[in-house]
């Protein structure tokens, strides 16, 4: 059974701390905390939410504060934990502002100015040079954990196994002898077009300056990072590893969506492959994006009456909602297919040994054909009904 990210929010706090004392960075990933693990971790500095202070917001760097964003982002995508995020935002003046709009409220074109800026309210944090080039830095090291990790206070610096080597400096400049575990070689800095460099000796030492305080960054790679010019160093040989099999076959799966409800709300959810993976999907039941699939009963008890009469008649994950012969409950038609609230108490009705988490985790379990999924993948949207 495949298992799906977990939106890490506690992350953004741990990145603003960090980045006011870089002392914090140290003690990034804080585990005793409760923060996922690194492979189920879904990690950003911010998001549309907690930018403008929801969802326990408020403590977290945004485009606001450019210079801290770009070091926030830039250490985001250097270090080794999670699968990571970047966000890209419209300018707004109140919380519940939405994005520019034409005269009939509808949204306006983002205008890309000729520097690759955007215009037009659009804030494109993605296309800031900083942002654009760690991209291209975390792809070049991707399968290196960080090494050789230095931290005075000030500045701090890590080498990505023996791919790469990134070094950040509060207060725009720093210089300093440090391993950073690359061949001996010229690297020249994707963050300023390689208008500066490193000359790494043949212990793996260099001396790291930098002095840029509007982007106080250096990183570069073995073998080049992917767009820069300048002289990249020497290429290091990478292996992939063995290719896992296709998910073929029925296979087990369960899906639990976390959501607190009032007495007599429902959830359902509806899914498959989308239609920018798959073309050729239709939003019914025919649908080349819908999976075959088995409903599997989680219990006899009262508790699961409405699941188990939703199910009736439930073969297909799909876009569509109810399926023709679906079943109903008192009257009530399914909108999809049907979740059962569940906890992890053992005393309570909707008890569940596979949820580990507590009260309000809905639940569907089901057999589903995997050779109709992309790879083992697809996607889930929930429904709330009452």
């Amino acid at each position: 059974m495949q298992k799906g990210y977990v939106t890490e929010f506690r992350y953004c706090s741990k990145i603003a701390w960090g980045i006011k004392d870089y002392g914090q960075l140290s003690n990034l990933i804080d585990y005793g905390w409760g923060m996922a693990r690194s492979d189920r971790a879904f990690i950003f500095t911010d998001n549309h939410d907690n930018q403008r202070g929801h969802g326990g917001g408020g403590n977290v760097i945004t485009h606001e504060s450019p210079r801290d964003y770009k070091q926030a982002v830039a250490y985001t995508l250097a270090q080794d934990y999670g699968f990571t995020r970047i966000m890209s935002s419209y300018y707004f003046t109140n919380t519940d502002q939405g994005p520019p709009s034409n005269g009939g409220y509808s949204t306006a074109d983002v205008i890309i100015n000729g520097d690759g800026s955007c215009g037009g309210g659009w804030v494109c944090e993605h296309r800031w040079n900083v942002m654009k080039k760690m991209v291209e830095f975390r792809n070049a090291v991707v399968g290196t954990s960080m090494e050789n990790y230095w931290n005075n206070g000030n500045a701090v610096a890590f080498s990505r196994g023996n791919k790469g080597f990134f070094a950040m400096a509060k207060q725009g400049s720093m210089s300093e002898s440090l391993q950073t575990g690359l061949p001996a070689g010229s690297y020249c800095n994707i963050i300023d077009d390689c208008a500066s460099s490193i000359q790494v000796g043949a212990d793996g030492t260099a001396q790291i300056s930098i002095n840029n305080y509007e982007e106080p960054i250096l990183a570069v790679c073995a073998g080049g990072c992917g767009g820069e010019g300048g002289t990249p160093g020497p290429t290091i040989p990478t292996t992939t590893g063995p290719t896992p099999p296709p998910m073929t076959g029925v296979q087990r799966t369960v899906v639990f969506v976390k959501k607190q409800t009032a007495p007599g709300q429902d959830l359902f959810i509806r899914g498959g492959i989308d239609s920018t993976v798959r073309p050729g999907c239709t939003q019914d039941i025919t649908s080349t994006c819908a999976i075959d699939f088995q409903m599997k009963s989680l219990g006899a008890s009262s508790h699961y009456d409405k699941y188990n009469s939703w199910s009736t008649g439930d073969s297909r994950l799909d876009w569509y909602g109810a399926e023709p012969g679906q079943g109903s409950y008192v009257g009530q038609t399914a909108e999809g297919t049907p979740l059962a609230w569940t906890s992890n108490s053992a005393s309570s009705p909707g008890f569940q040994s596979l949820n580990a988490w507590g009260d309000h985790y809905w639940m569907v379990e089901f057999d589903m054909d995997c050779s109709q999924s992309e790879n083992g993948w697809f996607e889930v949207k929930s429904f709330l009904t009452n």
